[in-house]
């Protein structure tokens, strides 16, 4: 990937895109990248063309890449064009190329899934996993429906390396549905459940550690931050090959957990 600097355009009054981007089988073209926080995106025609003009001139295909109610889509600068400059993303994500150019799925979880995490404010943390609130973490159980999928506490922190790569999920969980109870005066049981069906992208799990990383010097990473801290040290990072591993095990062990190419939701299949 390479990055240009927006400076360089200004100064030129040029309509050169954001970054030119090289895949493994070495195709190659230009991505304006865009994010917005509704579910519309809208480019003028003028824009538009000089932007595609300039790529033709440079021999690159254009592709936007939008953000679009969280989702991350792709789209031939002609899509855009057919479609007057307008993106709405319950009539485009279908025809989003994201997935295909990328490599990235949509992994869809079940209501019914819930996560039990018992703090505590003396004992030490397993994993060294901390909660602001609540003190440090010293059990972790992801149940479905009653039955117990993964358990990590003081006396088995094997797995508790798990609930990193799930804590997208575990963050979509708390919005739909999050018990606070005070056990004793020490221990805090926080639970999360997932009420409705949904649906994430595998790059979710990539983005969620680094919001809940903490600097050496104290303070929450934002992505800027932890991705140059990273090329710095050359720190371990999730891979694509380690939530696909992770899920896989998930769902051998009785998780519902479907892949799928679309954004909206399916019923559960039946046999």
């Amino acid at each position: 990937m390479i990055r240009f600097d927006e400076g360089v355009s200004v100064l030129t009054g040029s309509y050169q895109p954001d970054m030119l981007i090289k895949l493994n089988n070495n195709v190659q073209f230009f991505v304006e990248i865009k994010s917005v926080a509704e579910d519309t995106f809208k480019i003028s025609g003028g824009n538009l063309k000089k932007r595609i003009d300039f790529a033709d001139e440079l021999g690159y295909p254009l592709y936007f890449a939008v953000r679009l109610r969280g989702y991350w889509t792709l789209f031939p600068s002609q899509y855009l064009r057919s479609k007057s400059g307008k993106l709405v993303f319950s009539d485009d994500i279908e025809q989003s190329e994201f997935n295909d150019k990328f490599g990235s799925q949509y992994y869809m979880f079940r209501k019914g899934v819930k996560i039990e995490s018992v703090y505590s404010r003396i004992k030490g943390p397993i994993g060294g996993i901390q909660n602001i609130d609540h003190g440090n973490l010293i059990s972790y159980k992801l149940m479905f429906k009653g039955k117990v999928i993964l358990q990590a506490n003081e006396g088995d922190e094997s797995k508790i390396g798990y609930s990193l790569i799930l804590e997208n999920l575990q963050d979509v969980m708390s919005i739909q549905s999050q018990i606070i109870t005070a056990v004793d005066s020490d221990k805090t049981l926080v639970t999360e459940e997932l009420v409705e069906d949904v649906v994430s992208c595998d790059y979710f799990f990539f983005m969620s550690p680094i919001k809940h990383t903490v600097h050496d010097l104290g303070f929450m990473y934002d992505t800027t931050t932890f991705f140059k801290n990273f090329l710095a040290e050359r720190k371990q990072m999730l891979t694509k090959n380690m939530v696909e591993a992770v899920l896989s095990e998930l769902k051998a062990k009785g998780m519902p957990i479907d892949i799928t190419k679309s954004l909206r939701l399916q019923k559960p299949k039946t046999a």
